[in-house]
C-alpha cells in the first residue's frame, strides 16, 4: 500500500466464462491487494450448469462475491456497488468493461486489457491498463488515463516432492523419454492443432506430448491425435506448476496471445521454450534464450520443433526481474489513486 495513504475498497468485475489467463491475473492481483491491506470484492457470473473450471473454484470464501447474470449485468453490478461501496471498480475482459461502462451512476472505473483495445468495450471507463505495449496501437481516440503495467508471474505453491515424477508417469513418460508439452486452454487461438501436427511429423518414438488444459477444441484435437499413443490429454489441473518442471520442452504455439502467463511460469521452471511471435508473447520471448517462430506458421513450428528435439536442451536460466507481482500491484494501486483523484477534480470543477 502506498505510504501514508488510506487503504482502498476495490471491486473486481470478472464476467468471463472458464478460468484462464484473465482469471489468474485478476485473482492474483486481488490476493496481493488484500495482503497490502486493501478491501477487495468480486462481481462474477453465476456457476455454469455444465460445470468446468471457473473463478468460483479459486476465489477464497472470505472474499465477498456478488453475482451478475445476463441481461441485467449493469444493474447487478450497481447492486454490488451499493452493498460493497467501493472506491474503484476494476473490470477484466471486454464483457465486464462493457457492463461497467453501461452503468448509469458508478464509482471511478478502470479496466485491464486482456486482448486488444476496443472502444465499444472500454471507451466509457476512466482508466485503461495495458498488460503489454503492443496494445497501445488501437487507443488513439481514448480520453481517459492509460498506463502499461506488464503482467507478472503469479504466486504458486511450492512443488512438492514426487509431483514432477507423478506428472511424467501420468502420461507414460519414462525418465529418459523426451516430454514435450503445452499448458493452456484448448482453443483455436492457442494453436495446439499446429503443435499436434508438428509433433506427429517430427517426434521420435521415445517422445511424449502432454496437452495440459481443456477447452472447446478438445474433441477436434483428440480426433487429430487419434491413433498416436504418444499424445496425452491431461485436462484441466488446479496447479500446473509440476508440469512446467516435468516438461523437457515447453511449446506455446499461439496464433493470438495478448501476453502469455504460461510462458512466465515455464521460464520460472527453467524449461526450454519454443513459442511464437504472437502479440505480447513474442515481446517476452525475444529477450530470452527461447526459440521464436512466426505465429500460425506450421512449417516454421515443425522445423524448430525438429531441431530442438535433436538438440534436447537442458534447463535454462531466465531473468524474471521485470515480471514481479508486488511491483505491478503497487503500480496498479498508484494508477487507481490517480484515476480517483482525477474524477474528484472533475466533479469539483463541475460544481464550482
Amino acid at each position: 500500500m502506498s505510504r501514508h495513504r488510506p487503504p482502498l475498497s476495490i471491486l473486481h468485475v470478472l464476467l468471463h466464462a472458464g478460468f484462464g489467463g484473465a482469471g489468474t491475473y485478476c485473482l492474483d492481483l486481488a490476493l496481493r491487494q488484500r495482503e497490502a491491506g486493501h478491501r477487495v470484492g468480486f462481481v462474477v457470473r453465476p456457476i455454469e450448469a455444465e460445470g468446468g473450471p471457473s473463478i468460483h473454484d479459486y476465489l477464497p470464501g472470505h472474499i465477498p462475491r456478488y453475482l451478475a447474470a445476463r441481461p441485467f449485468e449493469p444493474f447487478s453490478i450497481g447492486g454490488a456497488v451499493a452493498r460493497f461501496k467501493p472506491d474503484i471498480l476494476h473490470a477484466h475482459v471486454g464483457r465486464s468493461a462493457r457492463a461497467v461502462g453501461a452503468m448509469w451512476r458508478r464509482p471511478p472505473a478502470v479496466t485491464s486489457l486482456h486482448n486488444r483495445y476496443r472502444a465499444k468495450e472500454s471507451a466509457r471507463l476512466d482508466g485503461v491498463i495495458r498488460i503489454a505495449e503492443w496494445q497501445r496501437q488501437d487507443m488513439a481516440g481514448y480520453a481517459g488515463q492509460t498506463e502499461t503495467i506488464s503482467n507478472w508471474l503469479p504466486q504458486r505453491a511450492d512443488v512438492r516432492p514426487g509431483e514432477v515424477e507423478a506428472a511424467r508417469r501420468r502420461v507414460g513418460a519414462r525418465p529418459d523419454d523426451l516430454l514435450v508439452g503445452c499448458v493452456g486452454r484448448l482453443h483455436r487461438v492457442k494453436g495446439v492443432d499446429l503443435l499436434v501436427e508438428a509433433f506427429r511429423a517430427e517426434a521420435p518414438a521415445h517422445a511424449r506430448l502432454a496437452l495440459v488444459g481443456d477447452g472447446p477444441e478438445r474433441a477436434a484435437l483428440e480426433a487429430l491425435s487419434a491413433g498416436d499413443p504418444r499424445i496425452s490429454f491431461v485436462g484441466h489441473v488446479a496447479d500446473p506448476a509440476p508440469w512446467y518442471r516435468a516438461l523437457d520442452l515447453f511449446v506455446m504455439p499461439s496464433r493470438i496471445e495478448p501476453f502469455g502467463i504460461s510462458a512466465l511460469e515455464a521460464m520460472a521452471a527453467g524449461a526450454p521454450i519454443l513459442g511464437t511471435d504472437a502479440g505480447g508473447l513474442g515481446d517476452i520471448l525475444r529477450r530470452t534464450a527461447a526459440v521464436v517462430v512466426r505465429a500460425d506458421d506450421r512449417a516454421a513450428l515443425q522445423g524448430a520443433l525438429a531441431e530442438l528435439i535433436r538438440a534436447r536442451p537442458g534447463r535454462v536460466p531466465y531473468d524474471l526481474q521485470a515480471y514481479q507481482g508486488h511491483a505491478a500491484a503497487e503500480r496498479i494501486e498508484r494508477f487507481y489513486r490517480s484515476v480517483i483523484d482525477e474524477m474528484k477534480r472533475q466533479a469539483g470543477a463541475e460544481t464550482a
